[in-house]
């Protein structure tokens, strides 16, 4: 199965979500429950990360992303 970098942000989403959810959560079990699962979601995105396919056309991905100018 061949993956994506969407699939990385979703998964990286989903774990930021969960740990949100947690941190407004008031039982402790369900608090438990919810940052578990962001440390599995993470973990995964974290192998997902090193088995990405490699991208050969970096060049080409310029085009959609433009750099910015910003002064602070």
């Amino acid at each position: 199965m061949e993956y994506s970098t969407a699939d990385l942000r979703n998964l990286l989403s989903v774990a930021k979500k969960l740990r949100h959810l947690a941190m407004d959560t008031p039982g402790t079990l369900d608090r438990q429950l919810y940052v578990s699962a962001a440390d599995v979601l993470e973990k995964r995105a974290g192998w997902l990360a090193t088995h990405l396919p490699e991208d050969g056309d970096a060049e080409d991905d310029s085009a959609l992303h433009q750099p910015v100018d910003l002064l602070v």
